[in-house]
């Protein structure tokens, strides 16, 4: 999950915000910026999905024992993962650093929300 998400998105949020720094140090519009970079990351995140619907099967099979909701859960894990790299990508962009911390607190804290039930219930 990790892997495809900073495949796909990171070079979105780091081009984002360089963009959108650079942009408001000139005083000049970013809002293209943000629709552009919206688009981008809304295309790369539907290529995503469709990749792994199409491998659906491959995915279950192969990397989680036949289990569909764990497959499920890479789905949505790097449909996350893509709404957040963005939004890291316009914090960054504004240089409201609080922002992006939390956000990295917050990703952290879901990371351990997902992980304990895991651990409990799966784990042998």
């Amino acid at each position: 999950m990790f892997l495809v998400a900073i495949v796909l998105f990171g070079p979105i949020e780091q081009t984002a915000s360089g963009t959108i720094a650079d942009r408001l140090a000139r005083g000049w519009e970013t809002r293209s910026v943000v629709v552009s970079a919206t688009i981008v990351a809304c295309a790369a995140l539907a290529v995503a999905i469709v990749a792994m619907l199409a491998l659906w099967e491959p995915i279950t099979d192969g990397l989680f024992d036949g289990d569909g909701i764990l497959t499920l859960m890479l789905v949505a894990g790097v449909v996350t993962y893509g709404l957040s790299y963005v939004v890291r990508g316009l914090l960054g962009g504004v240089r409201w650093f609080a922002g992006y911390g939390l956000n990295l607190v917050f990703d952290g804290a879901a990371r351990l929300l997902v992980a304990i039930p895991l651990i409990a219930v799966a784990s042998t």
